[in-house]
């Protein structure tokens, strides 16, 4: 933001060393995805996080960068610079796991304390350089490419079903299984345009809803659930919002789906791209790069249009709840009224 409304220039070191903290995060994405990994698949995390760390020594990066052929034994080792990758790091881990329990059964328990690192390190490195390293950026490459497929010319028709839809994936948990693919979009391009735009709308549009069912309930204890739930959605957790309100009262659910799909459809249509992963209000300061003011000032546009119409729908839609609990309990009493 600070470059695209030029409060600072690019050669000043105040500059460049906000870019490189910055950047940190992603520069050594393998390594955080190693630890999550390594608890994932049960294995050690100091070796998990060693083996990964081969990826990104500076003697290897530099070799690379070098151009000059890389071997080990006799097998080639191809040139491919790790940083910022997400899918090779998931792979060796994943394969590490196996060795290790593999070890684990061969070596003698006196020495399983010494040879179980030791060994699961010496089979996994070589092989993650020679094999699993280069297979996975194949995938990754494979999955930039699906992605931009994605983001082409019917991009705006994705991001909008995606933010519709999003409250359901929440709700089966397979919104984590999201991220490799946003963090691969930032790993391949530096930015991302589909799923956190999509996220940024669906939550920002379960915030209105759920703070438009505090704004409109005369109960006390609802106004202030809905009023914190509202808050948390639109800072980027909607669990509270979704199970304790939406849900609950399902229209403020469908007024946030509609008005998620509408504000992804206008998201789709400005191109709205993100430089840094962020999925709530933060988000303000994640719109500013290469496009300048207009992605920035789109940006807004969309987030204001999920909270704004997302309110005002459910304030339409949604009846108080005093009523929403009355309505089965006289049709309950009519009914009897009837059978006697």
């Amino acid at each position: 933001m600070s470059t695209t409304f030029n409060w600072m220039s690019t050669n000043s070191s105040t500059y460049r060393v906000l870019d490189f903290i910055g950047d940190g995060a992603f520069y050594f994405m393998p390594i955080l995805l190693a630890v999550f990994a390594a608890n994932k698949f049960k294995v050690n995390t100091s070796i998990a996080i060693i083996v990964v760390g081969v990826f990104l020594h500076p003697n290897f990066s530099q070799w690379v960068a070098s151009g000059d052929p890389i071997s080990f034994l006799g097998m080639p080792i191809q040139g491919v610079i790790y940083a910022a990758s997400v899918i090779p790091a998931l792979l060796t881990i994943w394969v590490m796991s196996y060795i290790e329990r593999g070890v684990n059964r061969i070596t003698p328990q006196s020495l399983k304390i010494l040879l179980n690192p030791t060994l699961t390190l010496l089979i996994t490195a070589p092989l993650a350089l020679i094999v699993i390293g280069p297979l996975g950026n194949y995938a990754g490459q494979g999955l930039a490419w699906v992605i931009n497929l994605m983001q082409g010319q019917l991009g705006f028709i994705m991001v909008a079903l995606l933010a519709a839809a999003m409250p359901f994936i929440v709700m089966t948990g397979m919104h984590h299984a999201l991220t490799p693919i946003f963090v691969a979009s930032f790993a391949a391009t530096g930015t991302e345009s589909l799923i956190l735009v999509a996220q940024i709308c669906a939550n920002l549009a379960q915030g209105g809803a759920t703070l438009a069912v505090a704004f409109k309930s005369k109960e006390k204890n609802v106004k202030s659930i809905a009023a914190a739930a509202g808050i948390s959605a639109i800072m980027g957790i909607t669990e509270p919002a979704l199970y304790g309100i939406t849900m609950k009262y399902k229209k403020p659910l469908v007024a946030a789906c509609i008005s998620a799909g509408i504000s992804g459809c206008f998201a789709g249509l400005m191109h709205v791209t993100l430089y840094v992963p962020q999925n709530s209000l933060m988000a303000i300061l994640g719109f500013s790069g290469d496009k300048g003011t207009s992605n920035v000032i789109a940006g807004l546009i969309m987030m204001l249009m999920s909270v704004v119409l997302s309110f005002v729908l459910t304030l339409v839609l949604q009846k108080d709840e005093k009523n929403e609990v009355a309505a089965p309990a006289e049709k309950a009493a009519e009914g009897l009224a009837v059978h006697s």
